[in-house]
């Protein structure tokens, strides 16, 4: 990720490999963002949690992207209607 993390960014990766071609298209968000968006909608989060990457990816990770896949790629909330 380039620039803040702050700044909603998007982004886009091709990739070919083995004779095959991928386009990769990410959006990034910072963790308000999506909390904002439910507080307007009138949720209130009673839980929020960022689940660790398992190690074993975090152990196949070649050298440039290990610090990355030991960062939770995911997190997941509750919320209730307030």
């Amino acid at each position: 990720m380039t620039g803040s993390y702050l700044d909603p960014s998007y982004y886009h990766d091709n990739i070919a490999r083995g004779g095959l071609e991928m386009d990769f298209v990410s959006a990034h968000r910072p963790l308000q963002a999506y909390t904002e968006a439910l507080a307007e909608a009138g949720f209130l989060i009673e839980r929020l949690r960022e689940p660790a990457p398992p190690e074993h990816d975090q152990d196949a990770a070649p050298p440039p992207l290990a610090a990355a896949a030991a960062v939770p790629a995911h997190a997941g909330t509750q919320a209730l209607t307030s």
